[in-house]
């Protein structure tokens, strides 16, 4: 069994034992979990901007010539100039 103590804030010092078990480090976020008496802890894992790097690399698209961008614009513009008629 492993204990902590409540600070005067309301605050505690997760144990090494307990960061460790749930691999968790500073910056990472917690769930806590209330049911009746017990409570339980989850970790949510990092949130650091590092850890996004490239996840959105499989919807990037191959950058288009000058020309091509141009005309899709024409193309939206002319379209929203005939909705507003």
């Amino acid at each position: 069994m492993i204990s902590a103590k409540i600070s005067a804030k309301g605050q505690i010092t997760l144990p090494s034992a307990v960061r460790k078990t749930l691999a968790v480090h500073p910056g990472d976020r917690l769930l806590f979990m209330v049911e009746g008496q017990t409570v339980s802890v989850r970790s949510l894992g990092s949130c650091r901007a590092r850890d996004l790097a490239g996840c959105l690399r499989q919807y990037a698209r191959k950058p288009s010539d000058q020309a091509t961008i141009r005309s899709h614009i024409k193309k939206g513009v002319g379209r929203a100039a005939a909705q507003e008629k």
